[in-house]
């Protein structure tokens, strides 16, 4: 006896313990994160649930009865939707490529060789395209319209057309008749919020366009001399411990940067220059007395900045920079002594620069007698000032990399040189990443959390905004511009329709076209041709073998 289509009931299920494992949502150890970190919990708990179910599986309604509870438990202060946790797969959860496929696989409750979707993508040759796929029904969707682009986006999102987000597009949201109800029952009430963009028209945002590909974060304290900036192909990302965003180090930043950290650093080699020459000299003389020291000690440790060689030099931009290093970095003023800098490098954790002037100061005590006459021990006398001179260069090779540090060139960019971080949001549009992005490189992608901090989750890069084509579009129960909107940078490279074609594209799209009643038809046709082909028919192993008996029965008797 054999049944119709319509007699069978797809069965709306959960995950294995479901309940138990959202309990987890509500222990202190999970509402206590931060967004961050919740973010990052709920989609390795909605992945570790896929993993542990069972195959064959088709977890589409699970994941989005999943999403409708972390909304209703408002678990995020925006609503969670489907495209989060594709988001998340793609970029953060370090998956392999076979990996995601068998996740995919089991989401979409298919799974087939990438090569067999070529009778709806042209992905010949394993080819994956450039950012977000869209898969677009017509304005003001009817029934055919909507299955058929939800089918399609199945199929879209099971191959991975492409780099980015698979997002199925049903303008003005889902129609007015029993298909709403019908999908709902299938799915879930919160079958077409979770799952479907009702947008009038197609464009991209950051999130569509980013990228982790050599993007680098690093921390205050290492040193800008060790970061590589790979021939400008390097984002280097500035956070702090956490990993919250706090600046961009571009290759474009150093020399702007070392101008003014090396008006620093001549202070420093004049300095060490002009303090040997000085105690060599003193030392040098017939007579010298404690009180000479003492003069050399108090002229030495008193001069001001200003008055350092190198200062008179610089020309008046210089002067400026200078003067806002000291003030913004040192919390000096261009008055202020060598020994008000060396207690200000020793605050900042350099001891050896106390350390430094402590020495020079007690050689009044310790080469001198009670009444000023120098101790002719030769060395005694040159083993204290050896001491000196090494303690004197290690206080400036410290400083030195002090004002290399990041958290310190960070500093000088955004307080002396006043360049301000610029970043884009996860929904900033093409135009607004264009009008920052200026003669950047790249810009940095982020997400805002609460109290005010960002969360960079990937980079945009200049390269890829001046791409002709930036993002790629099916059409299901249509093939025109008339009825969908769409950005110029995106390309159509699938149509499956049954009406009349007016279209214009820069290549060759995938067309299925058919005289037929409805589009469906004809994704019906081909889905046949995919299941028929890799699918049991329904059939178990053991009556498999059976059917491969009867035939090879069949030929063995035919060639009698």
């Amino acid at each position: 006896m054999t049944s119709d289509l319509g007699s069978y009931t797809l069965i709306h299920t959960l995950f294995y313990k479901f309940d138990e494992q959202l309990e987890e949502l509500k222990k202190p150890k999970f509402t206590s994160l931060n967004y961050k970190k919740k973010f990052r919990f709920v989609n390795e708990l909605l992945l570790k649930m896929i993993d542990e179910s069972k195959k064959p599986s088709f977890l589409l309604a699970a994941i989005l009865e999943f999403i409708e509870r972390i909304n209703l438990e408002k678990i995020f202060p925006e609503p969670y939707r489907f495209s989060h946790f594709e988001f998340w797969l793609n970029r953060f959860s370090d998956l392999s490529e076979e990996r995601l496929h068998e996740v995919r696989s089991k989401i979409v409750g298919k799974s087939l060789p990438r090569e067999a979707y070529q009778l709806f993508f042209p992905i010949g040759m394993n080819r994956t395209y450039f950012g977000s796929h869209f898969v677009a029904a017509h304005n003001s969707p009817d029934i055919d319209t909507t299955i058929a682009s939800f089918w399609g986006w199945v199929d879209a999102f099971a191959t991975k057309v492409g780099t980015g987000q698979h997002v199925w597009c049903l303008p003005g949201g889902p129609p007015d008749s029993h298909i709403t109800l019908f999908f709902q029952k299938l799915f879930g009430n919160s079958f077409f919020a979770a799952l479907a963009r009702p947008t009038q028209a197609l464009s991209l945002a950051a999130i569509d366009l980013m990228t982790q590909e050599d993007m680098i974060k690093c921390r205050g304290d290492q040193s800008t001399l060790d970061i590589d900036h790979g021939n400008y192909s390097r984002a280097v990302i500035y956070t702090d411990e956490e990993g919250y965003y706090l600046g961009d180090w571009r290759a474009a930043d150093v020399e702007q940067v070392r101008q003014v950290t090396n008006l620093f650093k001549s202070l420093l080699h004049w300095f060490e220059n002009n303090f040997h020459v000085e105690l060599i000299s003193l030392f040098s003389k017939r007579d010298l007395k404690a009180d000479d020291l003492a003069s050399l000690i108090e002229e030495i440790f008193g001069k001001s900045l200003d008055e350092m060689g190198p200062v008179a030099e610089f020309s008046k931009e210089q002067h400026t920079k200078y003067e806002l290093f000291l003030d913004k970095i040192l919390k000096l003023k261009p008055q202020s002594s060598i020994n008000e800098l060396l207690k200000r490098l020793a605050e900042l954790g350099i001891d050896e620069a106390q350390q430094f002037g402590n020495e020079v100061r007690a050689l009044k005590s310790s080469l001198f007698s009670k009444i000023g006459e120098l101790n002719d021990s030769r060395p005694q006398i040159f083993g204290k000032i050896e001491k000196i001179i090494k303690i004197l260069d290690s206080a400036i090779q410290k400083t030195r990399a002090f004002v290399e540090r990041l958290d310190v060139t960070m500093r000088v960019k955004e307080d002396v040189l006043e360049i301000a971080p610029l970043v884009v949001h996860v929904r900033s549009d093409v135009e607004e990443i264009r009008s920052k992005m200026d003669n950047f490189s790249f810009l940095t992608v982020v997400i805002a959390e609460e109290k005010g901090k960002l969360h960079p989750v990937g980079i945009v890069r200049a390269s890829d905004l001046r791409r002709e084509v930036m993002g790629t579009v099916s059409l299901r129960d249509f093939s025109n511009f008339q009825e969908m909107k769409m950005a110029s940078y995106l390309q159509v490279i699938s149509v499956v329709d049954h009406h009349t074609v007016d279209l214009k594209t820069q290549a060759a799209p995938q067309m299925l076209i058919g005289d037929a009643q409805s589009c469906n038809v004809l994704v019906a046709e081909q889905t046949f041709k995919l299941n028929d082909q890799y699918s049991t028919g329904g059939m178990s192993l053991d009556e498999i073998e059976e059917q491969i008996k009867k035939l090879s029965s069949n030929d063995n008797s035919s060639t009698r």
